[in-house]
């Protein structure tokens, strides 16, 4: 049975390392930022193809409009995921080097990604396939493998695991420590949504608004990265 007192107290050590190196927003501030103009890019991609097929004058142009569509739709996911999960192991790497009082920086982050790339490219496809599957599956069995999977990116980034070996050693980690993950889990899913709701209040500010939901993303996501590392030490036996 989980310790409650103890088990939140990855939730103040994860405020406390954001509050010692606000740096920990740029990583996750950056690829949403990217991902954000790749996005803008597939719509217009998206409608220039659909253009070219509802306009093409004959079957191989329209052919080729909905391949060109699909081509780039590919290349925008691919790439917003690979920014996503460089960010993701940057993020890691820095809130672990703040939470064990070691010197980070921007580059410091980038830097241990780029070493652990492969391992986080296959560990992310991966992850992310179960996770969609599960949501196909109506919902449920989703939210139960992004639960199991919690460990993942500290497990490339910090336990030296390899990309497959990442998926077990989460479901191990949060099996052998259910309780704790529960109620890490838990926090994390309530302080998403008040985030998400501050976030919608903010979307009726013209321009503004979209800035200032970007900052608050990249925010929760620095702040869910400390709050797992420490989960993460705590689950290893590390202090």
């Amino acid at each position: 049975m989980a310790d409650s007192a103890e088990s939140t107290q990855v939730f103040q050590k994860g405020w406390a390392t954001l509050r010692e190196n606000p740096v920990l927003i740029v990583p996750p501030l950056i690829a949403f930022l990217i991902v954000l103009v790749l996005n803008y890019l597939l719509i217009g991609s998206i409608a220039v193809g659909m253009m070219g097929a509802m306009t093409g004058g004959s079957p191989g142009v329209r052919m080729g409009s909905i391949g060109a569509m699909a081509g780039t739709a590919l290349l925008i996911m691919g790439l917003s995921i690979m920014l996503s999960m460089v960010a993701g192991g940057a993020t890691v790497a820095m809130a672990h080097d703040t939470l064990v009082g070691r010197a980070t920086t921007l580059g410091s982050g980038f830097a241990a990604a780029q070493r652990r790339l492969g391992d986080l490219v296959v560990a992310s496809i991966l992850a992310s396939i179960v996770i969609m599957v599960g949501f196909m599956l109506f919902l449920v069995p989703g939210l139960i493998a992004a639960f199991f999977l919690l460990y993942t990116l500290p497990a490339v980034m910090l336990g030296g695991t390899s990309g497959t070996g990442a998926l077990s050693t989460s479901v191990k980690l949060v099996s052998s420590h259910l309780g704790d993950s529960l109620i890490l889990a838990a926090g994390l899913l309530v302080i998403g949504v008040l985030v998400g709701i501050v976030g919608m209040i903010f979307r009726f500010v013209p321009v503004l608004g979209a800035l200032v939901t970007v900052i608050l993303q990249a925010a929760l996501a620095a702040y869910a990265a400390a709050v797992i590392v420490a989960a993460y030490r705590r689950a290893e036996g590390l202090r």
